[in-house]
């Protein structure tokens, strides 16, 4: 018996065995094929100081066209504006004058003027920041209408046509009043005459354009949403759906005095025509713009040869007022300071530089590509997670929406294999901040025998413009965008003999 019981011992061990045997090898053989290795390796990123042409940013140029029965105007012919000579600029404002008009509806041959304007001006590729102004003379209260029902007729009549525009047509500018359309030297700012007009664009024009008034105490006034503190609360720029989301700033009086000739408040406040009490201090002012200006923009022109418009402090207030567009030819006295100043720092790539060509280059968002890294686990991982970082060396944020994606590149056939969307919104990558973001990269389905290394580049685009964002690194882009590091994949290399 004792025998027996052994026999069957030893047959329950050897069973064990063998199944343990089987299971390991089992083990083996998935653990084999599942096995893939990756190698990443970072491209070496550098930082250039060079200009780059980024729409919605920079300096811009003024048109004016005066509105009349008998007038003809001498237009841009495609292209003309950004792929001239350097000189030429991303953005133009263009000013309308409807002076001719203060007291009558505007003519079908005025409308059509309008139309045929920006017809042209949409066609050199150029984005457009618009006024419609009824002075500039610094005369308004000569020229423009008197009730203000006819200046609500007048936004009626020309939202139609500027919304025909709206993929060139960026910021308008004002609500139509005021010395040179600045809001200032008018009847119809008080007793909530401002509201009544600046709510009256926001019906009639296309949500996807920005809106601009010329003070922070008139955004204020406008939207009512700071709630007694020195911040506005600001949505979050996901849909351009209400007044506060778009509406943005101008002031053409930048840098011009300590309270920006009367943008801010003190006794010079007085001399815009509307309720200054809730004008704030610069230094509070400066601080509202900060969180205000990440999600709406704001730019106008520099004036008067003084302190504020040194070098240094014009830089720091700049960057605080998050400004993205600037006049490229007022005030020539400031902007010749600049261009006299010589940046001395501690950054090799801006050193040397004049302080003309660093504000310049700093205008609106100016992304580098910073680092980046790949984490995979050769194991147990499906995807490898790619960790991207972004600085935003510009002064503001980039305010129209983005599109980033990821390229996976073959080395052998220089074709694309995949191409990943990234899960961001570039409009929050903030100005002086870095932003990081992952993008999964399916490494498993890229082992191939005869090809398994690839390029990973990252591509930014603005698809409403059909164009793509560039980067201020010292490499040069390809189709694919920049080149963000290269890949090798490869499975376990284990072998069984089963003879």
């Amino acid at each position: 018996m004792k025998q027996k019981h052994s026999h069957r011992l030893c047959s329950v061990i050897v069973s064990i065995i063998v199944v343990l045997i089987v299971l390991i090898a089992v083990s083996l053989f998935w653990v084999n094929s599942h096995l893939c290795f990756v190698d990443y390796t970072p491209y070496s990123y550098s930082e250039s100081g060079d200009t780059i042409k980024n729409p919605y940013v920079g300096l811009y140029s003024i048109r004016g066209y005066m509105l009349a029965e008998d007038a003809t105007f001498s237009l841009p012919e495609a292209n003309a504006a950004i792929d001239s000579n350097s000189s030429s600029f991303e953005l133009s404002l263009i000013e309308i004058n409807l002076k001719n008009y203060g007291n009558c509806d505007l003519s079908d041959n005025a409308l059509s003027q309008i139309d045929s304007i920006l017809s042209a001006w949409t066609k050199t590729g150029s984005q457009l920041i618009l006024r419609f102004l009824y002075d500039w003379d610094g005369q308004n209260l000569e020229s423009e209408p008197n009730e203000l029902s006819q200046i609500l007729i007048h936004m009626e009549q020309v939202g139609p046509i500027v919304n025909k525009y709206a993929s060139s047509v960026y910021i308008l500018q004002g609500i139509f009043v005021g010395n040179w359309g600045e809001m200032n030297n008018t009847t119809h700012m008080g007793n909530g005459e401002m509201e009544t007009l600046i709510q009256k664009l926001d019906d009639v024009i296309d949500p996807s354009i920005f809106l601009s008034v010329r003070t922070p105490a008139q955004w204020r006034t406008i939207v009512g949403e700071y709630h007694d503190t020195k911040l506005p609360h600001c949505p979050q720029p996901n849909l351009l759906s209400s007044l506060a989301s778009r509406l943005g700033l101008y002031n053409d009086g930048m840098l011009g005095s300590a309270n920006d000739t009367g943008t801010y408040g003190d006794k010079a406040a007085a001399d815009l025509d509307t309720n200054y009490s809730d004008a704030w201090t610069r230094e509070d002012e400066l601080a509202f713009q900060n969180d205000l200006c990440r999600y709406v923009p704001n730019g106008g022109e520099v004036i008067i040869d003084n302190v504020y418009n040194d070098f240094d402090n014009a830089v720091k207030d700049l960057s605080q007022m998050h400004v993205s567009y600037l006049n490229s030819d007022y005030d020539s006295t400031v902007l010749n300071k600049w261009k006299e100043t010589i940046v001395n720092g501690t950054d090799d790539v801006w050193n040397g530089m004049s302080g003309y060509d660093y504000i310049e280059r700093h205008l609106g968002y100016r992304y580098v590509l910073d680092s980046s890294s790949l984490k995979f686990h050769p194991l147990f991982d499906d995807t490898g997670m790619l960790t991207v970082t972004i600085r935003n060396v510009g002064f503001s944020n980039c305010y129209r929406p983005l599109e980033a994606s990821v390229y996976v590149v073959s080395d052998l056939t220089g074709d694309c294999v995949a191409k990943v969307p990234i899960d961001t919104d570039p409009r929050l990558w903030n100005s002086g901040e870095s932003s990081s973001f992952t993008v999964p990269i399916d490494v498993r389905s890229l082992n191939n025998r005869e090809n398994n290394t690839y390029t990973l580049y990252l591509k930014c685009s603005d698809t409403t413009l059909n164009r793509t964002i560039l980067f201020a690194n010292t490499q040069t882009p390809t189709e694919y965008g920049y080149e963000v590091g290269n890949i090798g994949v490869s499975r376990g290399g284990w072998t069984f003999d089963l003879r």
